[in-house]
């Protein structure tokens, strides 16, 4: 039904342009499409289908085979079944009735090769040869001495040249034992110390079940239970500035004063000296001192004796007087 379409044989269909339809229920719908075999669908254009129940969907993609799909645009799908349906390259080998799907090859549009089984070669390579295997490079490699490789690739290395397999019992019997250092093994040096930092699991003090005891003298306290406090050793400073002090209940002399008056002796009498040894005796005036004058006194006495209408005594003006000069004298003395 398509322009300069074309269709031939049963129940087969060219709706596309240009397109062309063979076979049994086969059906050409893209552009330029070809579809051939049986129910072989070309939808995309300038696609081709052909084999049983293929599909080429996309834009000049190519699938041939049993339930082949090729959904990439210029890919191709062979096989039975595959499993990718955008690839540039996939074989398939699934179940023939489209029940399970499985991949054999694939190659991608980045350019990598994808082998479900393994690789191998037949006959002549023609002089290629792999180039030898590094840590970053994948390559070949020849088997050594004493390493063998079976056929499912299994690698084998046999040590007997080596080591001895009969009587070797522990490490203690091999004759030629290697050497390391400390630090390979990650211990430390025979000869090594501790800090209390290093000890995790130090109890403490007063939770240790069995405390050792110690005497006096083990921790150099062998003084300190028979040593008096007043014995007990002082430092040399403090020595020094207890020298230069006098006891609390120390006594001087008179010779000790520097600054002893003038007008009092200079005994060497421990007590003070009475004010009747006294050299020189201070003068004071009766108002200096509080006390009346003596002859305003007298005379007051003298006048009071004369109110009375009664001669006075010449023996009781006498007596007054000298208690009155005592009295200056105790006040003096004072």
């Amino acid at each position: 039904s398509g322009e300069s379409s074309h269709a031939e044989g049963n129940n087969t269909t060219a709706s596309g342009y240009c397109s062309h339809a063979e076979g049994y229920n086969a059906t050409a719908s893209g552009g330029y499409s070809h579809a051939e075999g049986y129910n072989a669908v070309a939808s995309g254009f300038y696609s081709h289908a052909g084999g049983i129940n293929s599909e080429a969907k996309a834009e000049a993609s190519f699938a041939h085979g049993e339930h082949a799909v090729s959904n990439y645009r210029g890919g191709a799908a062979f096989g039975i079944s595959n499993k990718t349906k955008e690839a540039l390259l996939v074989v398939g080998n699934g179940s023939p009735g489209g029940s399970y799907e499985s991949d054999a090859l694939v190659l991608d549009d980045g350019g990598n090769l994808w082998v479900a089984g393994s690789i191998k070669c037949g006959g002549d390579s023609g002089g290629y040869t792999l180039p030898p295997a590094t840590a970053d490079t994948l390559g070949g490699v020849m088997i050594g001495d004493n390493i063998s490789v079976t056929a499912d690739g299994v690698i084998s290395v046999n040590l007997s040249a080596y080591l001895k397999n009969t009587d070797i019992a522990d490490w203690a019997k091999a004759e030629s034992k290697p050497v390391y250092t400390a630090e390979e093994v990650g211990a430390a040096e025979k000869n090594h110390t501790h800090n209390m930092s290093d000890i995790t699991d130090m109890p403490e003090w007063t939770k240790t079940e069995n405390k050792p005891a110690y005497t006096a003298s083990e921790v150099g306290l062998g003084n300190v239970d028979n040593t008096a406090d007043i014995d007990k050793p002082i430092s040399t400073a403090t020595q020094t500035a207890l020298d230069g002090k006098a006891d609390t209940g120390h006594t001087h002399t008179v010779s000790d004063i520097t600054d002893m008056p003038a007008y009092l002796t200079q005994e060497t009498d421990p007590t003070v000296p009475a004010w009747a040894k006294a050299k020189n005796k201070p003068t004071y005036t009766a108002d200096e001192v509080g006390a009346a004058k003596r002859n305003t006194h007298i005379t007051c006495r003298i006048s009071q004796i004369c109110q009375n209408g009664r001669k006075p005594r010449i023996s009781l003006l006498i007596r007054q007087a000298r208690s009155e000069r005592q009295q200056r004298q105790i006040l003096l003395r004072r």
